[in-house]
């Protein structure tokens, strides 16, 4: 089995079985990672594992606190008002 670790979704989710925003179900081995429970719609929702604010997901400074590395892994485009950007695809050298 693989783990997830200081990772975030954002999107609709739809289902009929181990349905949840940021993963179907929980092995025990998510580590940081969250789904947007403001804007993120789960229908027949079973699993709410990582359920967060936009306003956690968008403050570099909560996510540090749970070990997000932003010096080498996500990006804060300085003054973003967003999800943060994985660095290597981010447009900010």
């Amino acid at each position: 089995m693989g783990s997830l670790t200081h990772s975030y979704s954002a999107g609709d989710v739809t289902g009929n079985t181990n349905v949840g925003g940021m993963v179907g179900m929980d092995w025990g081995f998510i580590t940081a990672s969250y789904y947007d429970s403001d804007y993120v719609v789960i229908t027949e929702a079973t699993n709410t594992i990582g359920a967060e604010s936009f306003l956690h997901l968008t403050t570099v400074s909560w996510l540090e606190g749970k070990g997000w590395d932003f010096a080498n892994i996500w990006d804060t485009y300085n003054d973003w008002f967003d999800y943060p950007p994985l660095r290597m695809l981010s447009s900010n050298p």
